[in-house]
């Protein structure tokens, strides 16, 4: 009954898509790769792969066919699960072990259990001597300054960061050592960087780069007040926003939010969109520290399709990690199609966060 998956879908880790799976209890969906030569020993490969799914209690197997269509025969490797809901997760599957005959690499979901995932950005490759780190992420951002941190693959203790303003072409190296985080100084007021790492195990071995991410660093604070936006001279459409407001998700629904053509004042308005269990922030400017974030207040037009449909106005510490948002009040509207005068008021905010959001 679920015969028409796998297939591609627009959720994705990057480009434009990833491979969506489905089943339903008692039925299984297979994604099968090419075959592997008999030149290639199997038991020197890897896979690397990126993994989405919208809760834990989903899984997805990668194994191996006899043949193409021969799902009965499917030799499993492993079974694949995320350790938080509604995140990428980066994972790599050594197949060091594996000893059958069977050469068609293939993912599974289901049977039993209804599930849902999606696969982006798969490798196959030789196991490396050198395992490249992977959860590159930002942990903290300033006005010059990105800290970045990661997961080693195996055992290192040193790693070249490459980073680069959006624009450039050419890549700035730093190398590191034990610790598994970096600051990187010395970087342009509110501009986009690329950043990559991989890990060096000896002066003739490393790995491979990770995944690059990018991130801005920050604007200059909001040091005077009434500060005020309108989201009108930014154009309309997936990518709109403000050049100096930050967006972070939890989930697949990554492009929003957005500026869009439904507005109060022309040409648009700040356009959020979610579906269960995920959610996402917009976040200001830092307000200058000096000003007291508690004798503040925020007010904004908020129109929605549904009375069950709310927004929530508070402050961040880290505006790249949603985990960090701290909610102060929380607004839904009294009619659907109307715009509506709202105001927040941050008095009960104890936390030492400068990002409203």
């Amino acid at each position: 009954t679920v015969a028409t998956y796998p297939y591609i879908n627009s959720t994705h880790y990057s480009g434009v898509g990833s491979l969506y799976f489905y089943n339903t209890s008692a039925y299984a969906s297979f994604g099968v790769a090419p075959r592997i030569d008999e030149s290639i020993q199997i038991s020197s490969l890897q896979a690397d792969f990126m993994l989405y799914a919208s809760s834990v209690n989903y899984e997805i197997g990668i194994g191996f066919l006899k043949a193409p269509d021969s799902v009965n025969s499917f030799i499993p490797v492993d079974t694949l699960s995320l350790s938080t809901a509604s995140i990428w997760q980066e994972f790599t599957v050594n197949f060091s072990n594996y000893t059958d005959t069977a050469r068609y690499l293939a993912f599974r979901t289901g049977k039993a259990t209804t599930n849902y995932m999606n696969v982006d950005d798969f490798t196959l490759e030789y196991i490396p001597t050198c395992f490249k780190p992977t959860d590159l992420a930002v942990s903290s951002v300033s006005q010059n300054s990105l800290t970045v941190s990661w997961t080693p693959g195996g055992s290192e203790t040193a790693w070249t960061i490459s980073y680069k303003a959006d624009s450039a072409s050419v890549w700035n190296e730093i190398n590191v050592s034990t610790d598994t985080f970096y600051t990187i100084t010395g970087l342009d007021v509110g501009s986009a960087y690329n950043v990559k790492i991989k890990a060096d195990c000896s002066a003739n071995d490393e790995s491979q780069y990770s995944n690059a991410l990018t991130a801005m660093t920050l604007c200059n604070a909001i040091t005077t007040l009434p500060y005020s936006e309108n989201f009108d001279n930014y154009g309309t459409g997936s990518g709109s926003m403000p050049s100096c407001w930050i967006t972070s998700h939890a989930g697949a629904t990554t492009i929003y939010p957005y500026i869009n053509t439904t507005h109060y004042s022309s040409p648009g308005a700040l356009y959020f969109y979610s579906t269960t269990s995920y959610y996402e922030a917009a976040a200001l400017p830092e307000i200058d520290p000096a000003i007291d974030l508690t004798m503040l207040k925020v007010n904004f037009k908020f129109r929605t399709s549904n009375l069950n449909y709310n927004v929530q106005v508070g402050v961040m510490t880290n505006p790249y990690d949603i985990t960090t948002f701290t909610p102060i009040q929380t607004f839904a509207s009294s009619a659907t199609g109307i715009w509506e005068d709202f105001t927040a008021y941050l008095l009960p905010y104890a936390g030492t966060g400068h990002v409203i959001a």
